[in-house]
């Protein structure tokens, strides 16, 4: 799963002074933001011709239009603040369709790849640490062409020799009309290992089957191997396919410590 801290700090101080040479009751409103993220409205009233006066708060309304701040400028800070305040991460695809996963307490060596159904109608896609639990779609109804990739919403989870998986993209073109999956691409990084892995494959009957096309394992020394043998497969899920659910197992045939295994969602 995935866990996000985030700490945000603002201060902010803003002075607006109105004029009026023969009218009373000129009104100014300001905002400012505390370092804790909340916003104080400070206001200053003036009823009579000098329109000057002063809160405690050390805003000040003066009878001199020289400084003076729109008002609307204030009002444009004022929202752009709170719309960025509001801005927030949406949810992955693992929590919005109940995707469950996690590593194998005592993982079974050489336990490659393995996708079936279970009893419950979800699909258990297991790997050598790791496993997952899905809600299928029925892609035997699905139409249309769909490019999957990783975005905002995408979520991984894996380790290998080299260490848990730091980074992860990956992509394919589907065609739900002929079952076709084509371009794939999937990139692994676990430490200063980079696997680069090309795939292809199809939708045969509801169920998908991915072939490794070629691989190839980098570190900063440069090329390691272009000897991969690999395992990738999955399932769609949501209503109407919005994401996809995989794993993977790699390993270097030349060195046969070097392997890298997980899981990862890729959307439409």
């Amino acid at each position: 799963m995935t866990n996000g801290n985030g700490n945000s700090s603002g201060n902010g101080n803003s002075n607006a002074s109105d004029s009026s040479s023969n009218n009373s009751g000129s009104d100014s409103n300001t905002s400012t933001t505390t370092t804790d993220g909340n916003v104080n409205d400070n206001s200053s009233e003036s009823g009579s011709s000098s329109g000057s006066d002063s809160s405690d708060d050390n805003d000040s309304s003066t009878g001199s239009n020289t400084g003076s701040t729109d008002d609307s400028v204030v009002d444009t800070v004022t929202d752009t603040v709170g719309s960025v305040l509001g801005l927030s991460r949406p949810a992955s695809t693992v929590e919005t369709h109940d995707v469950a996963w996690g590593n194998w307490a005592a993982p079974v060596e050489d336990n490659w790849l393995v996708i079936q159904k279970s009893e419950d109608g979800l699909v258990r896609i297991d790997t050598g640490d790791y496993f997952a639990d899905v809600n299928p779609t029925s892609v035997a109804s699905m139409k249309g062409a769909y490019q999957y990739q990783t975005g905002i919403a995408s979520a991984f989870i894996g380790s290998g020799s080299a260490g848990d998986i730091s980074s992860l993209a990956a992509s394919m073109a589907v065609d739900f009309d002929s079952g076709l999956i084509s371009a794939g691409e999937l990139n692994v990084q676990a430490a200063d290992q980079i696997w680069a892995v090309h795939f292809e494959g199809m939708i045969d009957n509801g169920t998908v089957e991915l072939q490794s096309l070629d691989g190839s394992l980098y570190d900063a020394t440069g090329l390691l191997s272009n000897q991969i043998e690999a395992q990738i497969g999955g399932v769609f899920t949501g209503e109407n396919a919005e994401a996809f659910v995989g794993g993977f197992d790699l390993y270097d045939q030349l060195n046969e410590f070097n392997e890298v295994n997980g899981l990862f969602t890729i959307e439409r």
